[in-house]
């Protein structure tokens, strides 16, 4: 599509490293984006001491194109252009502007800033050398020995100089955010050059050739009248019931498998995994027992982790195509393995098509033929007086008057669900993914699609936060007023597919009313007091038949008033989250566990048999267990301190590369991003963690006793959907959590030791299911667990 020259001007961000996980400060030997701080502006010269005087030339009297004989062979120009019709551009306008460059790939270095050489008739002129015997000249931007036609993708900023230097803060860019030039051997020109034309405010779009065009400025003369709008009162109960719980899900779904992709299995040896990776990995996942892997983001994106996304229509070039992912879908759907998706709904990227729109103020079409207007899919309100008064979580649109919403981050707009047209862009994007055969989505981030900052709140509203200060305090009646339409609306069309949320909260009785509006939600309380109950913590809530008890309540009374049909959703760990050895070797503080940053070898050995006990009791559990690959493995997730002292992106220790063999495997992973290693830390390099090769052939494995469970959950699948109910051993044992699994016509019997002494238990039952760790059915070791029927 060829849209009109309006200009979207300057905009302020930083970069996440994760969703929800913010920065607002990095140095640039670490990035290569927007967020560095003053540090890297030290080398870098006053722009105007490069420029030419030579006044603009109209561009009617050159045929420019012809007129470039001083292009070189081996370098990339990039010229920019700040004239707009209403205002032509000076010298002066140019002096504090620079581009700030790297390379993404086949390398994704951190980033060098370049000056204009000169200024024509086409703006202002950088020229970034690629020749090997000049790297210096371009710091960071190529490899030693590197040459143009070997780089595949590279990174630019049209950078505001003065910006970099605030020390904290976020730098101001025209374009609002990272641009790339994708497929950038094959726009190389015969002469070995590439040239890249940017105008103001459109530099997303710019061209591989002069046109010759200038910039119109959509906000000239304007006085506020470009706020965005509603239509939607979502304080207001709608008219939508609530949706059916999937009842394939329900029945048959008892344990799935979280893949971080990048991370998994590397199909073509660039080091990063992807979807055919996952393809030649399903009989592995297969004999795992896992029925269902979601899979973290795959859209278009600019991130690693993916979850600010630039196109939901789109699968992310870096991970496979859109052929690969249809025939994920299909062969796994032969194995009846069912493929969820990460959707991330409540905002998107700067670079999504609807934010340009957006702040373009341009109109469209929707699958409907109904008329859009992209301006109000976001929160913009106009305030002239730029004082700050809206809050932290409002952005500055460029050198506008207008302020955009972000909670997490600028680089990440909020979406605006008061407009009818954002809510029905949004059920689109889930009916094209469910046509396709997906089964499902994982919702990012639920409570925070209405945060109480973020529209007006009426007087029967339900504010929710973590404390009465929290300032992610969310606005529960907005939000599932919004989900029950959303999964209404795609369970008419397809009513077997499910919806997890995920509501970071290890508050039951503040999560349950969610279920009024969602097949499932992800049970942060399972994951932090199963793995407290190690430590002896809070008589009557982590001692461990207690515990029980508690769980039992929260399903059966807590729960069930908002959905009788529920699908509980324990996981071992996750993308976000701390390893479970590391937490099982914690340190206790405040009531809770603060997580090991760093195993040893011994540390590890201690660790494994609660890790062992930690997945079991997951799985163990009614409902759909989730299993974080490499947890079936005892993969750790130790933590570096980054080279300037920060924990910025201490989250991709969470994200290392699964092990497929002690020995290595051509499908192992190892990548960067931003100058950051993706790599394995020294206990998952060393062999006191083995390859899925090794422990699938041993018996003692946590791999096999995973497989072990999973497989007997499926093969028992009364237990998928049982009522769970505690009792006691009647024992004076505090170390052990005992219960029952109620089905139809089956009832399980359940014994977890928490402890490392043996414990007595009484015979109930007449067959042993599965026994782990020389348990018997009258005694449990340390550690050991014990299944019967």
């Amino acid at each position: 599509m060829k849209w009109s020259w309006q200009p979207y001007l300057l905009l302020s961000f930083f970069v996440l490293s994760a969703c929800g996980q913010a920065s607002s400060s990095l140095s640039s030997s670490s990035t290569s984006n927007s967020s560095s701080t003053s540090s890297s502006t030290s080398s870098s010269s006053d722009a105007s001491s490069s420029l030419s005087l030579s006044s603009l030339s109209s561009v009617d009297e050159v045929d420019y194109e012809t007129s470039m004989t001083w292009q070189q062979s081996g370098r990339l120009y990039i010229h920019y252009n700040r004239s707009t019709e209403e205002q032509p551009a000076a010298l002066s306008d140019y002096q504090d502007w620079a581009i700030w460059a790297w390379q993404k790939s086949p390398f994704d270095l951190s980033g060098v800033l370049i000056d204009w050489s000169f200024i024509d008739q086409s703006g202002v002129v950088a020229e970034l050398d690629f020749s090997s015997t000049t790297v210096a000249h371009v710091g960071h931007l190529i490899q030693p020995n590197q040459v143009i036609n070997e780089v595949t993708r590279v990174g630019f900023l049209i950078v505001q100089k003065s910006s970099m230097s605030r020390g904290l803060g976020m730098w101001t860019s025209d374009g609002g955010t990272d641009m790339y030039i994708n497929d950038f051997n094959t726009h190389i020109r015969p002469n070995g050059t590439m040239h890249i034309f940017a105008l103001t405010g459109r530099v997303s779009e710019y061209t591989f050739d002069y046109t010759g065009a200038i910039a119109v400025d959509p906000y000239a003369n304007d006085t506020g009248q470009f706020e965005s709008m509603s239509n939607v009162n979502s304080s207001n109960i709608n008219n939508f019931p609530q949706a059916i719980t999937s009842q394939d899900f329900y029945h048959n779904v008892g344990v799935g498998y979280q893949i971080f992709v990048r991370s998994f299995a590397d199909s073509d040896g660039n080091g990063e995994g992807d979807i055919r990776g996952i393809i030649e990995k399903l009989d592995y996942i297969e004999a795992l027992g896992s029925k269902v892997i979601w899979l973290t983001p795959i859209n278009t994106s600019e991130t690693y982790h993916g979850y600010d996304v630039t196109d939901y229509y789109g699968i992310a070039p870096q991970l496979g195509s859109a052929l690969d992912f249809a025939e994920l879908v299909y062969k796994a759907r032969e194995k009846d393995i069912r493929i969820m998706m990460d959707l991330v709904v409540n905002h998107t990227s700067t670079q999504n098509a609807w934010f340009q729109n957006a702040v373009n103020l341009r109109k469209g079409v929707n699958l409907r033929g109904e008329e859009i207007d992209y301006r109000n899919f976001y929160h913009f309100q106009y305030h002239p007086t730029h004082t700050d008064e809206l809050g932290p979580a409002w952005h500055r649109f460029s050198t506008s008057n207008y302020y955009y919403y972000g909670k997490f981050a600028t680089s990440m707009p909020e979406l605006n669900f008061d407009y009818q047209g954002t809510r029905d862009a949004m059920v689109d994007v889930a009916k094209y993914w469910l046509a396709l055969g997906v089964g499902g989505f994982r919702i990012d981030a639920v409570k925070h699609v209405y945060m109480a900052d973020e529209v007006p709140s009426e007087s029967g509203d339900v504010l929710r936060g973590l404390s009465l200060n929290d300032p992610y305090q969310a606005n529960q009646t907005k939000n599932l007023n919004f989900f029950k339409e959303f999964n209404y609306r795609i369970k008419s069309v397809y009513p077997d597919a499910m919806i997890v949320g995920e509501n970071y909260d290890g508050w039951d009785e503040r999560i349950a009313p969610y279920y009024e509006a969602m097949d499932s939600q992800l049970d942060f309380q399972h994951y932090f007091h199963l793995q407290n109950m190690f430590y002896g913590l809070e008589p009557g809530v982590s001692h461990p038949q207690s515990q029980a008890y508690k769980f039992e309540t929260k399903y059966n009374s807590v729960f069930t008033p908002y959905r009788p049909q529920f699908i509980n959703a324990p996981f071992t760990s996750n993308h976000d989250l701390p390893r479970v050895p590391n937490y099982v070797m914690g340190s206790p503080e405040n009531g809770g566990v603060t997580a090991k940053t760093v195993l040893t070898v011994n540390d590890y050995q201690q660790a494994l048999p609660k890790a062992m006990l930690h997945n079991a009791a997951t799985i163990l559990m009614p409902g759909l267990s989730w299993i974080y690959y490499g947890d079936e493995l005892g993969m750790t997730g130790n933590v570096s301190v980054n080279q300037d002292g920060t924990n910025f992106h201490q989250d991709r220790f969470y994200r290392q590369p699964f092990k497929w063999s002690t020995q290595g495997s051509s499908y192992d992973t190892e990548y960067t991003f931003e100058g950051y290693q993706i790599e394995w830390d020294s206990i998952n390099r060393s062999s006191s963690v083995l390859g899925a090769l090794e422990q699938q052939n041993s018996v003692t494995s946590m791999h096999r006793l995973v497989s072990t469970l999973a497989q007997l959950k499926h093969q028992e699948s009364e237990m998928i959907n049982a009522r769970f109910e505690a009792f006691s051993t009647g024992v004076n044992n505090g170390q052990v959590m005992s219960y029952r699994l109620v089905g139809r016509t089956k009832t399980f019997y359940i014994y977890l030791n928490f402890g490392s002494n043996n414990a007595a238990i009484p015979s109930l039952g007449t067959a042993t299911l599965a026994q782990w760790n020389n348990a018997t059915s009258t005694n449990l070791p340390g550690y050991s667990v014990l299944v019967r029927r």
